[in-house]
């Protein structure tokens, strides 16, 4: 039986508990995982706080972490009925030091297996990934979804025509000849020696996720490949969506779920793949 319930943990970006607390609640409209459940302000301050889900028997739980520096990170947590241990996993946007912290705490709950505990993060959480493996040892398995790993690489600086605009985050196309040329250019402007040095302290296995049309494609793709060339336990897969952070399948005008088929395969991928790690002890 696949995991289809498992402990959730949300690490949560203080200033949007801020902007809720103060009564300013963003409307249900971003990737960020804060906006999945919370669709209504929170009376501050806040200690300890349960709230139904929509569509779900499993309410969250808003906790507090206190970090390495002392500060106090908010965490939603939802758990199954009955005691566990279960494993846990769980999903990011936020400082890796501040992860390590909460995974450390998680650990602690008498209801978690301490050695089930998975990861999941979305862009710039997905490099926050590629960095908690590389100095902490205690996840099973992790996923980094469209990894923004351009600081973990040592990317150096590149020259950028200031009056130049943005590349759009979704290319029009981006064919498998183009994705190798700009693979091979991005390996010329890392600090390899540097990068190696990270890949090779890692020994969490990881399932790195691409989006096809990118304009950060190469950085996920060559994320992969040094891991792959580094001989770590590490599986590769790219999608085709329209949007970044596809994974995180939001509520439409509606407040339904009503994801796309790309969506639902990845979905359905990150399970396989957290059952293979998750499912035994």
């Amino acid at each position: 039986m696949t995991i289809r319930i498992v402990l959730l943990v949300l690490l949560m970006a203080t200033n949007a508990i801020a902007q809720q607390s103060s009564g300013n609640a963003s409307p249900n409209s971003s990737i960020d995982p804060e906006h999945i459940f919370f669709t209504q302000p929170v009376n501050g301050p806040v200690t300890d706080v349960t709230e139904p889900v929509q569509g779900s028997d499993i309410p969250l739980h808003l906790i507090y972490v206190e970090t390495r520096d002392g500060l106090y990170a908010p965490i939603g947590l939802r758990k199954p009925l009955g005691n566990g241990p279960f494993p846990i996993i769980l999903f990011a946007h936020m400082k890796y030091e501040d992860a390590i912290s909460i995974i450390k705490f998680v650990k602690t709950l008498p209801y978690v297996d301490p050695n089930r505990v998975g990861y999941l993060g979305l862009s710039h959480g997905g490099e926050m990934l590629m960095k908690i493996a590389s100095e902490y040892d205690g996840l099973r398995a992790g996923i980094a979804s469209e990894p923004a790993s351009i600081d973990f690489l040592a990317r150096r600086p590149q020259p950028r025509d200031p009056n130049a605009p943005p590349p759009p985050e979704t290319m029009k196309e981006n064919t498998g000849e183009m994705q190798h040329k700009t693979v091979e250019e991005l390996r010329g402007r890392i600090d390899m020696s540097l990068a190696m040095s990270r890949i090779n302290a890692i020994k969490t296995a990881i399932f790195v996720q691409e989006r096809d049309r990118d304009h950060h494609q190469d950085i996920f793709r060559l994320n992969y490949e040094l891991l792959h060339d580094a001989g770590k336990d590490v599986q590769w897969k790219s999608y085709d969506d329209d949007e970044h952070g596809f994974i995180f399948v939001r509520r439409d005008p509606d407040g339904v779920y009503r994801p796309n088929p790309v969506q639902l395969q990845i979905v359905k991928d990150s399970i396989a793949y957290f059952d293979r790690y998750m499912k035994n002890p």
